[in-house]
């Protein structure tokens, strides 16, 4: 099976991909998954999820994943439970780095602490944070480090550099330990089936995508923004989110009549050229330095 990821860590996303790598342990007909992966990362709890499936699939059925054009932040921590990771030479790989993103503003009901005292949520925040990428890089040495069992390249790099978060281009990801081997979709389909013993084989093929768009729901006392992925976010996030997408169409509920269609709006949100990556309580995965 060759289980296509691409897009940003997001919960609906995941949830494809986990159900996907479900059906590749329980269907006997299976005998291997192949991962193409592409993307620069997002959602903390998404991202531990994308590697706990990894993990629990590698442990029967051989795991390859082959890099397309990046897997960074949490695209990579979704990599690395892979028995082997193939890379593009022109990839981007790594960035184990945790951060949250600027601008973003955490209401009480995100982050409680001392009543009034914004450096105290700042610094629960800050250790938060921390937590999160101790975690990340503890994943990252355990799966690839020098006293893993990893088959493949383990990390030539000392522990320190891993949490520098930087991204490689696919050949220097080898040659340090964070990818195995140059490669597409079609080398890592090979190493599966040779792994699997199979002489013969046919190809399944299954898709994560979900569908694109953001969409305004308005209510008389509260408006919830619904992402792409089906999050439902804050008010407070509907600037974060917009500034991501150049054309999106937005529906407002409360003109929903009930009986037809309910009025569409297509809207232009000025575009800050940076793709941003998702919403999980407001910290995300991403690499800090290049």
């Amino acid at each position: 099976m060759v289980l296509s990821y691409d897009g940003g860590i997001s919960d609906a996303q995941v949830d494809r991909a986990v159900e996907s790598l479900r059906e590749a342990r329980t269907n006997d007909s299976i005998e291997g998954v192949v991962i193409e992966m592409n993307s620069p990362g997002g959602a903390v709890t998404a991202s531990e999820r994308l590697y706990k499936a990894v993990q629990h699939t590698s442990e029967e059925l051989p795991v390859a994943v082959a890099v397309k054009s990046v897997a960074a932040s949490g695209g990579y921590y979704g990599s690395i439970a892979a028995d082997r990771i193939f890379t593009q030479p022109s990839a981007t790989v790594g960035s184990v780095g945790v951060f949250v993103p600027s601008g973003i503003e955490f209401p009480d009901s995100i982050v409680r602490s001392s009543p009034d005292k914004a450096e105290e949520r700042d610094e629960t925040v800050r250790r938060n944070v921390e937590q999160l990428q101790g975690t990340f890089v503890s994943s990252v040495m355990r799966e690839r480090g020098p006293d893993s069992d990893h088959r493949g390249t383990t990390l030539q790099v000392e522990q320190s550099e891993v949490e520098m978060a930087h991204t490689y281009i696919g050949s220097r990801a080898v040659q340090n330990g964070f990818a195995d081997e140059l490669g597409g979709t079609r080398d890592a389909v090979v190493w599966v089936a040779d792994q699997a013993n199979l002489d013969s084989y046919k190809i399944s093929r299954v898709e994560t995508s979900v569908p694109s768009g953001i969409f305004l729901l308005q209510s008389d006392d509260t408006t919830k923004v619904v992402v792409k992925d089906g999050t439902t976010l804050h008010t407070m996030q509907s600037q974060y989110y917009a500034l991501s997408l150049e054309h999106v169409p937005t529906v407002v509920a409360s003109e929903y009549d009930g009986a037809g269609s309910a009025t569409t709006d297509n809207t232009d949100a000025q575009s800050n050229n940076e793709s941003l990556p998702a919403y999980d309580e407001g910290v995300v995965l991403g690499g800090v330095n290049t």
